[in-house]
């Protein structure tokens, strides 16, 4: 029986979209050509099968595939009780990175609740956003748009939609503009749209639940599945939360801010905050080792900034873009930098 003493680390896993982008996505998983295209998206250490229905795909679209060739969910079938460390679920959060070249279609997610009632899910799609890196496209500022405004009228907004009124149902939401090292926690039900030319750590729910109830994002025109998934339009526009919050209040409540710091290690949602994830951060200065004491059963580490290596049973090269799954047998690391950026390792469980 393998005893699973080091970490897991997985391939690359690309996912179509329906929006374009992923050019600063190719640079940081150092892709030869850096460009913008449909698969704008990478997911990480992934249990998840994406909902791409008629789109060609593989049947296992989503699911991540370690660097020795094994899909994630065959070796969790195989052996999830050892890695994991309890009955095997599978990997209960999905986290990918995402590089917006256009805005994305407005949205929201259902909750637990919503999704039980009509997706058949035990699981909705709380998410959360850890913005990495931004660009300026077409001379436009990076923003994303989040909550609704004061006054915000139900009926306004069916009729909008119903009528692809785009520009009415962008007024009716709050445009932020953001930069690298802003981080938003995004509860389901909550109306949003990324805006161009941001990269981000997105951290999530295990499913690929979505309301888009937008017919065309750039020269991409959705399905009434992309739209609506398996709801009739009644049911998606019930997912919508209409509650108006002025500009200052959504800020309050939904920008992410460090919790605690226990040496290079920064809290950033925890219990307090939702019982869907957690996520840390473990950010080292160029040189710098650290000794890291596994606080869960298992974890996924996310490597978004410099280079240099992760120890337990063996020495491992890691550098930004790459994913491992830290087992249970393995309870503690050594990280070691050696880049001039540093390292800055995402922790996910």
């Amino acid at each position: 029986m393998k005893k699973y003493t080091n970490p897991l680390f997985f391939r690359p896993n690309r996912v179509w979209r329906c929006y374009l982008g992923g050019k600063l996505l190719d640079k940081m998983m150092f892709e030869e050509h850096e460009t913008d295209g449909l698969f704008p998206e990478n997911w990480l250490g992934s249990s998840t099968k994406a909902n791409n229905k008629d789109r060609g795909g593989s049947e296992n679209e989503g699911i991540s595939t370690l660097t020795s060739g094994e899909l994630l969910s065959d070796l969790l079938l195989k052996d999830g009780d050892i890695i994991l460390g309890e009955k095997n679920r599978g990997i209960n959060v999905l986290c990918k990175f995402l590089d917006s070249a256009i805005r994305l279609p407005f949205q929201c997610h259902p909750d637990r609740e919503f999704a039980k009632k009509y997706c058949r899910s035990d699981y909705g799609k709380t998410e959360s956003w850890f913005i990495l890196d931004t660009r300026e496209i077409g001379g436009q500022k990076p923003y994303v748009m989040l909550g609704f405004k004061p006054g915000i009228n139900r009926e306004a907004f069916k009729k909008a939609v119903l009528e692809q009124d785009i520009p009415s149902v962008m007024s009716m939401m709050h445009k932020i503009e953001v930069k690298p090292g802003d981080n938003f926690f995004i509860p389901g039900r909550i109306p949003h749209a990324i805006g161009p030319g941001i990269l981000m750590l997105e951290v999530q729910e295990p499913t690929d639940l979505v309301v888009q109830p937008e017919k065309k994002i750039g020269d991409v025109t959705l399905s009434d599945y992309d739209m609506w998934q398996n709801l009739t339009p009644d049911q998606g526009l019930e997912c919508f939360e209409y509650r108006g919050r002025e500009k200052e209040e959504v800020l309050r409540e939904l920008m992410i801010r460090p919790v605690s710091k226990n040496g290079p290690v920064e809290v950033l949602v925890d219990s307090n905050r939702t019982d869907c994830f957690r996520v840390s951060a473990i950010k080292l200065r160029p040189g710098e080792e650290f000794n890291y004491a596994v606080p869960s059963k298992w974890q996924l580490a996310v490597v978004t900034h410099g280079g240099g290596s992760v120890t337990a049973e063996s020495r491992f090269d890691i550098r930004h873009g790459d994913c491992f799954l830290i087992p249970n047998p393995v309870r503690s690391l050594k990280f070691s930098s050696s880049s001039s950026e540093g390292l800055t390792v995402y922790m996910i469980q």
